[in-house]
């Protein structure tokens, strides 16, 4: 019997470019799973990275070989210790993966080619058989998806953009709200699925704050949220979101703190429990955020991911990159494509540099380290909000929207609620 297509040879390139650029693994695992791999020895290779990258390990031919030993899995360390000869350059990884997502298509189509014959030979009732068969290849259509089929003709655009325009009569979107009325408004009901938004602000004028607001907003309109925080730790981030919902100022929460705040907490502790936030405050390597962002959306429905913030993320560690700037502006690639191969909103807050101190008002060219951060951006948010005054808690802010692919450039306007981190709608 012949063997079913595949590729040893491509199969063992794209388990080499891991084990030579292990950065790249985010985007084969985000495009290839262990059925895409045909070979017995390559899926045992695929199976043990999977398990390193998760457990943040660094993977290698002597990690891979370690994993498999402890499994009790027989391995060749001959074929894992060569993998990593002759990768070509990695401008060619997307060819070899298209190629083994085409070999794994044709398996696909051959096991279900052989199940309908099987279940017409039986016969079994055609309209469901073919109910059934049209199901399934639609299925591989959409996971495994076909270099090629890139392009569609605008009579397949229309199809979809008609269902679409139909939801928009009637008011349905499928935008990610923000929970600030005037911004959805102005913004067709909030970030779209594979947009990414920039929020921008200097140091202590509130972007983490305006961030855990809208995820909270979401969470509360049942929209499951991620989390990424490199500013503050797990407590300090439940403690801003559990102020936000109890009213309880921030200040209070401390060594010795009064009753009546003690058991205002303890009543919404159970609420604020029940959010569907998924918060990391461990993780700054962005290709490890990307593989663990595809889990959360794979199995808990994540639609929203928020970035504090952009600037303290980084590549791999033993990625050369020629400047900080260079490397910024591969993170916020990555955030673009975590965004559009995932298709949920993204929201990353950005630090504008100390030139922008200096100056009456801060502007997009300000942000610190990298333009490609606005390249990349279909919206840029500015917060800009006013000194404090002595004993108010209140500070106006204005929001403005410096970059808008899809819309005016306007300016909003709100108010910052010091006591508990939380942004208002201006009267």
């Amino acid at each position: 019997m012949n063997p079913l297509p595949h590729s040893q040879e491509y199969e063992d390139v794209v388990l080499g470019s891991v084990i030579v650029s292990p950065f790249v693994f985010g985007q084969v695992q985000s495009e290839l799973g262990i059925d895409d791999f045909y070979t017995g020895r390559a899926r045992q290779v695929l199976t043990a990275m999977i398990h390193l990258d998760a457990n943040g390990i660094d993977i290698n031919a002597i990690t891979i070989l370690d994993y498999l030993k402890n499994q009790g899995i027989k391995s060749d360390a001959v074929y894992v210790s060569g993998l990593s000869y002759g990768v070509p350059a990695m401008n060619s990884l997307r060819r070899y993966i298209d190629v083994l997502k085409e070999k794994s298509a044709l398996r696909q189509l051959i096991k279900i080619s052989d199940s309908i014959i099987a279940r017409a030979v039986d016969n079994d009732d055609a309209t469901e058989l073919l109910g059934d068969a049209e199901q399934s290849l639609l299925e591989i259509r959409k996971r495994i998806g076909f270099a090629g089929r890139s392009f569609k003709t605008f009579e397949e655009v229309d199809a979809d953009a008609g269902d679409e325009i139909e939801k928009l009569h009637k008011g349905q979107s499928s935008a990610v709200p923000t929970g600030f009325k005037s911004l959805d408004f102005a913004t067709r009901g909030g970030n779209q699925p594979g947009d990414v938004w920039v929020i921008a602000a200097l140091t202590g004028r509130g972007k983490s704050s305006w961030a855990l607001g809208a995820a909270r907003a979401q969470a509360l309109a049942g929209i499951p949220v991620a989390f990424v925080s490199r500013e503050m730790s797990e407590f300090e981030n439940y403690i801003r979101v559990l102020s936000g919902a109890s009213g309880v100022p921030v200040w209070r929460v401390k060594p010795g703190m009064y009753p009546d705040t003690y058991y205002a907490l303890q009543e919404w502790r159970p609420f604020t429990a029940t959010l569907p936030i998924f918060i990391n405050t461990k993780t700054s390597n962005i290709f490890e955020i990307r593989s663990q962002v595809k889990e959360l959306v794979r199995t808990k429905g994540v639609k929203s991911l928020f970035i504090d913030y952009l600037q303290l993320l980084s590549v791999a560690p033993d990625t050369k990159m020629s400047s900080r700037a260079q490397e910024v502006a591969t993170v916020s690639r990555v955030l673009k494509e975590i965004a559009m191969e995932n298709q949920i909103a993204v929201f990353a807050l950005a630090q504008f540099n100390r030139f922008a101190a200096h100056n009456e008002q801060p502007e997009i060219h300000h942000l610190a380290e990298s333009s490609g951060i606005e390249k990349d951006a279909s919206l840029v948010l500015i917060l800009d909000m006013e000194k404090q005054k002595e004993n108010d808690p209140n500070r106006e802010c204005e929001m403005r929207i410096a970059k808008h692919r899809n819309g005016p450039c306007l300016s909003l306007r709100y108010r910052y609620r010091g006591d508990v981190l939380t942004f208002e709608e201006a009267a």
